[in-house]
């Protein structure tokens, strides 16, 4: 997964002992999945230390539990209801921090070198606008990834220029479904 740090400059290397006491999570190097909040935070820390911030870029290698997943095979199997499925899927305002707090545990980071690589943030949301896809029109995978790999929303998701893959998977959702029901009508 890729993850953000938003600073007054730009992290090569990590030392802990730099890092602020009485955070959230204590003392520790945090990163967060969502870009613009990463891009907020180097905006703040970069005003108080007059310069422009920055955002370094940083892969994590997780291996956690995917409770998304484990909730559709709920619904498909109907353990789960299709309305409470979907009222979990609601998105208010997401925020996201991780808190590394040891030298091991930030052997889990690999500094990126080149940012501008987007292929990365379109695969995944092209994963969970596919599967809303299917969860929402009742079609299979080949359909729903036939539907959104050749509309004109994937189209400006490729385009780097748009800017549309730093988007969250719902906004891009919400556009592919305006654009599909003006090509119903």
């Amino acid at each position: 997964m890729k993850v953000y740090h938003g600073s007054y400059i730009k992290i090569g290397t990590i030392d802990l002992e730099k890092c602020e006491i009485g955070k959230d999570f204590g003392r520790g190097f945090y990163v967060t999945k969502i870009r613009k909040q990463a891009e907020f935070w180097a905006e703040r820390k970069g005003l108080s230390h007059k310069t422009a911030g920055f955002v370094t870029e940083f892969d994590f290698n997780e291996n956690a539990h995917d409770k998304i997943a484990t909730r559709i095979n709920d619904y498909l199997s109907g353990k789960l209801l299709k309305q409470d499925f979907l009222d979990e899927l609601k998105f208010f305002k997401e925020t996201h921090q991780i808190c590394f707090r040891t030298a091991r545990s930030l052997q889990m980071l690999d500094y990126i070198e080149n940012p501008k690589d987007i292929s990365y943030e379109i695969s995944k949301i092209g994963e969970q606008v596919v599967e809303k896809l299917m969860l929402d029109n009742n079609i299979d995978e080949l359909q729903a990834t036939d539907l959104f790999y050749n509309s004109d929303t994937f189209a400006q998701l490729a385009e780097e220029s748009t800017q549309l893959y730093e988007k969250l998977w719902q906004e891009v959702y919400e556009r592919l479904k305006k654009e599909l029901g003006t090509i119903k009508n």
